[in-house]
């Protein structure tokens, strides 16, 4: 079968229809922006610090306090 009668045929190899280059193009954009995207996510997590152990006693030292003062309500 030439390419003319595959045509004819309304057989088309993938990526060839009347979108396929425009969506090849949308592909590889959202691509690109998924990928800074992860990028900068990542970059910020590398960033954040853990709280200081001094830091977590005080806010559960808070919390239970709190939780002491709503119980006696």
């Amino acid at each position: 079968m030439t390419h003319g009668e595959a045509s004819a045929h309304g057989l088309r190899a993938p990526g060839r229809g009347p979108w396929g280059g425009g969506a090849l193009i949308v592909i590889a954009i959202l691509g690109v922006i998924a990928a800074v995207m992860a990028i900068s996510g990542k970059k910020q997590v590398d960033q954040a610090t853990p709280p200081t152990p001094e830091q977590t006693v005080e806010d559960v030292e808070a919390e239970v306090a709190e939780i002491k003062e709503s119980a006696h309500r």
